[in-house]
């Protein structure tokens, strides 16, 4: 008997179901400035990975993706937040240069961006957090993980960056700001980086610092009856480089089968035979 054969016997009646893998990688935070010529990187931080399986999907099942927008530098005054797709906050107060967060990666049983489903929590399969943005002569904190990583200032000492997000909210040291469920936040502080994208956001960072890292999110429910993901990870710095957007790679009955690059849009994927 073939894998799929097994597969599908496993499925009640007439109601087949498959193995579906997700490899998930959030997106890379924009490059900061040398606004303060010092040699310092200003790179933007990189994004984190997630992956699962379930060993049972209805065939029929529809998953909601929306895969993170890079994070970029921008070179003036930038005044939308967020500036990037899926939660990656623009660059301190938009009036400097400064690199954006990432947008992060989700996968869901429900359409709509990461922060629009904050009453739907349970809904969400998969979060792959993204890299904060670059400040002035300072580095973009990387994104994944429980948590999202913080931003060095190795500038200024007394100057805090951007915190990365956790499993249960944003994080910040005054004056910067927390991120929130689904968005990175920016500061409001000149050429700081903003916050990258993930379960709960990279905050925004004091005067000319990198934004936070945001955190990635592995669902623990038994969403189809069939058992919870297994094969699980949750790695931060291990998604794609600063500039870079996300992606979701789709391995089925243990096979490469699909992947889903950046859009602008939610997209879909129907699990079949």
């Amino acid at each position: 008997m073939t894998i799929q054969q097994m597969l599908l016997a496993s499925g009640s009646g007439s109601d087949p179901t498959v193995q579906i893998q997700f490899r998930v990688y959030g997106a890379g935070g924009g490059n900061g400035s040398n606004w303060s010529n010092t040699g310092d990187p200003f790179n933007g931080g990189r994004g984190g990975y997630v992956q699962g399986t379930f060993l049972a999907v209805p065939v029929g099942t529809v998953f909601y993706i929306v895969v993170g927008q890079n994070g970029a530098q921008h070179t003036s005054g930038y005044a939308t937040d967020p500036a990037r797709y899926n939660g990656g906050a623009r660059p301190g107060n938009g009036q400097y240069p400064g690199g954006s967060g990432g947008g992060a990666t989700h996968i869901a049983l429900v359409t709509g961006l990461l922060a629009s489903l904050s009453s739907q929590p349970n809904q969400v399969i998969l979060v792959a957090g993204a890299g904060g943005g670059g400040g002035n002569c300072s580095r973009g904190a990387n994104g994944g993980g429980l948590s999202g990583l913080d931003a060095p200032s190795p500038q200024f000492s007394n100057r805090a960056g951007g915190e990365g997000g956790t499993q249960t909210g944003g994080q910040h040291s005054y004056p910067g700001v927390s991120g929130i469920f689904g968005r990175g936040m920016a500061s409001n502080q000149n050429l700081a980086g903003g916050g990258g994208g993930g379960w709960y956001g990279g905050g925004g960072g004091d005067n000319s610092t990198g934004g936070g890292g945001g955190s990635s999110y592995v669902s623990t429910n038994n969403h189809f009856g069939t058992g919870a993901l297994t094969n699980t990870a949750n790695n931060a710095s291990s998604g794609n480089s600063a500039g870079v957007g996300g992606e979701v790679q789709i391995y089925k009955n243990g096979s490469y089968h699909q992947s889903f690059g950046y859009t602008g849009s939610v997209q879909t994927y129907t699990v079949t035979v």
